[in-house]
């Protein structure tokens, strides 16, 4: 039940963004929030440097309102560690268990993946938590998280 829960939810990752050296991917994942596990999206921005194909992963998160909207997490981001291959603390909420069967809510992560704090600028800040990302904005956003990691487009 827990496994077909997980793959749903790997149905639902979609691609949000991207340009020649960009994409924006959104991940359903359950977190532990205030003390309950809730759905929140982790957002991941892949950028690739043009001229020697490095790859920088920033992943920040946005909480789910009541209809669905997107809330940017006030948190900062994260740059992951390259070929990172990790495991993750798991909170269980014995609530979400009944007769020693977990519910699809029962397990939910209580961080974003290991990596280096990174401190979202305004600019990234204002478009990082958009459900729906317009082609205008998709330049400078990807602009804006190349400042925030330090790798700035040639």
């Amino acid at each position: 039940m827990i496994l077909s829960g997980g793959e749903d939810r790997l149905k639902s990752v979609r691609q949000v963004a991207r340009t020649d050296t960009m994409i924006i991917v959104d991940a359903p994942q359950t977190m532990l929030t205030e003390g309950r596990h809730r759905i929140v999206m982790f957002r991941y921005a892949f950028l690739v440097h043009p001229r020697d194909g490095a790859l920088a992963t920033v992943v920040w998160r946005i909480n789910l309102g009541r209809d669905g909207s997107y809330l940017l997490d006030p948190g900062n981001a994260v740059r992951m560690r390259p070929n990172l291959v990790a495991t993750c603390a798991l909170h269980v909420d014995g609530r979400e268990i009944t007769a020693g069967i977990p519910s699809s809510m029962a397990f939910a992560t209580t961080r974003l993946p290991v990596g280096e704090p990174v401190t979202m600028p305004e600019a990234l800040r204002s478009m990082a938590g958009q459900k729906r990302l317009s082609a205008e904005s998709v330049g400078p956003l990807e602009e804006a998280a190349r400042q925030a990691i330090g790798s700035p487009l040639p």
